[in-house]
């Protein structure tokens, strides 16, 4: 009895050292929301949308936004969803003229005024995706203006799959993860075909801007005038993890 209980201890404190050795390489939680638990599980600012099993956008503007506390120095921003149809954006008319709009999905930034891009952000984006046209287009979009008006970059890939692509997954059933990474200056989107994009910010002299200190964390679309949010898209779970120095 007494070399089986040993033994047992023995595993468990083994199992304990591997524990903590893991969540010391993946960083602290500052937060990790189950939305399908409805408003009483977030402790953030809502503009619209309704609670139905999750967080589901209805109309352009809407948005969930979370206060990490603190600027985050190296980070991801990782979330969860269903989508009920392709994300394909009605025409928008914007002083006179008609265009496609980027919809909005979700971003990061060092700011609360979302919709400044006065500081850092990293925002992830989606061009049209129409029917019998490749035109699937993911990026993450990192702006950094402030002080110096260092300037933007802006990288697009076709990484979020075309109109084929999203018929099948956008049953509104399927969920579809995403995670956003900054890390030493350098932003990251990991997309749910596991494929990567990652890219860094050249100032207007040449100079390397790199990303840091992201602190608002949202879902949704922060820009109604210029771009659009998309309907129909059911956000299930959101978590902000610091990854240190």
């Amino acid at each position: 009895m007494t070399i089986v209980l040993f033994f047992s201890l023995r595993l468990y404190f083994i199992w304990l050292a591997v524990l903590l050795s893991a969540e010391s390489k993946t960083g602290t939680i500052v937060f990790d929301t189950d939305l399908t638990k409805g408003p009483a599980a977030f402790s953030g600012t809502v503009r619209g949308g309704v609670w139905d099993n999750g967080w589901r956008v209805t109309d352009n503007d809407q948005r969930l936004v979370w206060d990490a506390g603190y600027p985050v120095r190296n980070g991801t921003f990782e979330f969860w969803l269903t989508a009920d149809q392709p994300p394909v954006a009605p025409l928008k008319t914007f002083r006179g003229k008609t265009h496609h709009p980027d919809v909005h999905w979700a971003g990061v930034s060092g700011v609360a005024d979302l919709a400044s891009m006065q500081k850092h952000v990293f925002a992830l984006r989606l061009g049209q995706a129409r029917e019998g046209m490749a035109v699937g287009h993911g990026w993450s979009k990192i702006v950094v203006l402030g002080a110096n008006n260092a300037g933007e970059t802006e990288k697009t890939e076709q990484v979020m799959g075309d109109y084929a692509w999203w018929k099948p997954v956008a049953d509104g059933r399927q969920r579809i993860y995403i995670k956003m990474e900054w890390h030493d200056g350098i932003a990251s989107l990991y997309l749910p075909d596991g494929s990567k994009a990652s890219c860094r910010t050249t100032g207007k002299q040449g100079n390397d801007v790199r990303i840091s200190d992201l602190r608002y964390a949202w879902l949704g679309g922060i820009d109604a005038e210029l771009q659009t949010t998309f309907p129909g898209m059911r956000f299930i779970r959101a978590r902000l993890t610091d990854l240190g120095e």
